[in-house]
């Protein structure tokens, strides 16, 4: 299978990023049945050490942290990740370097080929097959260890088949609610399912209530768990850095690669993660260079020009939030948000934190099924931005927001994960 009929092929597949699951239980999520066709391929996920990362803020940047950690040390790292912002090959890489086009399709269709006649008990999702692709692909490129990225929840997510040697818990928040829970003790109970019987848990500081919920399910696995700024030290520092000190490691100031208070704790959250990973040590100066190398785009991502640019996937109240710490380092002209968001996305709650930074608000859409139509954005958020208004086409809606910024000012791209990537296409170009 070449790499068109590969996207050709998950194009015909149920896509859940694309279309929203009418209920979250086995129905829908069947870990048994996906188990059994990694059985048929050989069962590539017990081939290799994995750490697995869970959450619902900061997920990218801890496999970023960790995957350059590993890498530091010497060792070749996998990393499965989701959604993807131009190309899906970004979901598959080693180290640095995406898989390749002609490996993409090879590995698609190895997946494909273990699915048998469309019976419904074989029938896979989009995100299945690419999971099931990317560790074939790691067991042939005989990786030294896969850092997986939960792609929803944690208790029913595909990535829930593996046996991690390490899981870690980022940040944790309300966000999608109408799968998850409503409250934060219900979202706590779906990301802590990726806790293991015996496996060491690392967990970012969390609300009390969240909290409690991840001891409990520790506790009942019997997976030693130790949190980031509660048994192991941690301190932001007011210059950007953080210090960290635990087991293992005792580092002074760390400078995460991205900004943002939420970026520091991310990076501890790898630093303590990468202390308890028992297949082999990680030297403390390998772990440090991954806490202040690893990157992802599109995370406070600062795109020089006049007007200079800030590129974000934040797309919830806390992380709206978190973007004014960022945003406030920029002195001058006024501060543009271009902003669309997902259905099922609390938009009020959304605008009401990038209200406090945003002196203009322009509504857009990303062109994915699942985009809000700005109209609504807009009216809806009327009476929380100071001047909100309201372009269908990402590309205007940059040009209107550079505009409105002038050249001393700020322009801001948040609210979608689809946006950002449309964002980077528009500035970059495609990837594929």
């Amino acid at each position: 299978m070449d790499y068109a009929a590969a996207q050709a092929f998950l194009n015909s597949l149920v896509n859940y990023e694309r279309a929203v699951p009418r209920v979250y239980d086995t129905r829908v999520f069947d870990l048994e049945n996906f188990a059994e066709l990694l059985g048929r391929l050989g069962s590539p996920q017990d081939a290799f050490p994995v750490v697995h990362v869970a959450g619902t803020k900061g997920k990218g940047s801890v496999v970023a942290a960790l995957a350059a950690a590993f890498g530091a040390a010497g060792s070749k790292a996998g990393t499965f990740t989701s959604p993807h912002l131009r190309s899906v090959r970004e979901r598959i890489a080693l180290g640095d370097e995406l898989i390749s086009p002609a490996d993409f399709g090879l590995f698609v269709g190895a997946a494909r080929d273990a699915m048998t006649g469309g019976e419904v008990a074989n029938f896979r999702t989009y995100f299945e097959t690419v999971l099931a692709a990317a560790l074939l692909y790691f067991r042939e490129r005989e990786v030294d260890v896969a850092v997986l990225e939960v792609g929803l929840g944690g208790r029913l997510d595909a990535t829930n088949v593996v046996s991690p040697a390490v899981v870690a818990l980022t940040s944790l928040g309300l966000d999608h609610t109408n799968i998850l829970g409503a409250t934060i003790e219900e979202v706590a109970a779906e990301k802590a399912g990726v806790i293991k019987a015996g496996v060491p848990t690392v967990s970012a500081p969390q609300p009390k209530a969240a909290a409690e919920v991840i001891k409990a399910a520790a506790a009942r696995a019997g997976a030693p768990l130790s949190f980031v700024g509660g048994d192991v030290y941690f301190s932001a520092n007011g210059d950007g850095t953080f210090d960290y000190r635990g087991p293992r490691y005792e580092l002074a100031t760390v400078r995460s690669a991205m900004s943002g208070p939420g970026q520091r704790a991310n990076a501890a959250v790898a630093l303590a993660a990468l202390e308890r990973f028992a297949p082999y040590d990680v030297p403390a100066e390998a772990a440090r260079r991954g806490a202040e190398q690893g990157r992802v785009r599109a995370r406070a991502e600062l795109i020089p020009g006049r007007p200079a640019l800030l590129l974000d996937t934040a797309h919830n109240a806390e992380s709206a939030g978190e973007l004014a710490a960022v945003v406030a380092a920029f002195a001058g002209g006024p501060k543009v948000l271009v902003w669309g968001m997902s259905a099922e996305k609390d938009v009020a709650a959304f605008a009401r934190a990038a209200a406090r930074w945003a002196d203009v608000a322009i509504a857009t859409a990303a062109s994915h099924p699942r985009a809000i139509p700005p109209e609504e954005l807009a009216e809806e958020t009327r009476g929380v931005f100071r001047r909100v208004e309201a372009i269908p086409s990402a590309a205007e809606a940059l040009a209107r927001g550079r505009a409105a910024g002038g050249e001393e000012g700020l322009v801001v791209v948040a609210g979608s994960f689809y946006l950002a990537g449309e964002i980077l296409t528009l500035l970059e170009g495609p990837l594929d």
